[in-house]
């Protein structure tokens, strides 16, 4: 009698969580699992944007979370493969659709002063072409 090891379960969320930044999506891979409880934990992922393997920044050790950062607008097609220590791969496919790829962020110096005093405010938005306050 052979005992096989079962697939893993690749499940994945996604979320933008900063309106400032509506191109940095967070990728949440964390509720797979492999339902073999001697490789729970050993599980390896691999995420593909749009057909290219990529590598997520701001990720944990083992690559189940991280942000990517996308550079046009649209449709974009995801793929999670998870794969367990036997080699075996669960494979998940979803969208995400970006809508901007603006990011700004804005910065005031110092944040607390005194009436009468100045204030620096400095942009940071590396896709705009021209920057407009309106006080």
């Amino acid at each position: 009698m052979y005992v096989t090891s079962q697939s893993p379960i690749a499940e994945f969320e996604t979320d933008i969580p900063q309106s400032h930044k509506p191109n940095r999506v967070f990728f949440d891979a964390s509720r797979s699992y492999d339902p073999d409880v001697v490789d729970d934990g050993k599980l390896n992922y691999q995420w593909i944007i749009n057909g290219d393997k990529v590598n997520l920044s701001d990720s944990n050790a083992n690559g189940s979370i991280g942000y990517y950062t996308f550079d046009s607008i649209g449709t974009q097609s995801i793929t999670l493969e998870v794969t367990d220590p036997d080699g075996i791969r669960d494979t998940k496919k979803d969208t995400v659709e970006i809508d901007s790829i603006l990011s700004v962020e804005m910065f005031a110096f110092p944040r607390v002063i005194q009436r009468e005093n100045f204030i620096k405010f400095t942009a940071n938005a590396p896709e705009a072409e021209v920057f407009e306050w309106d006080f």
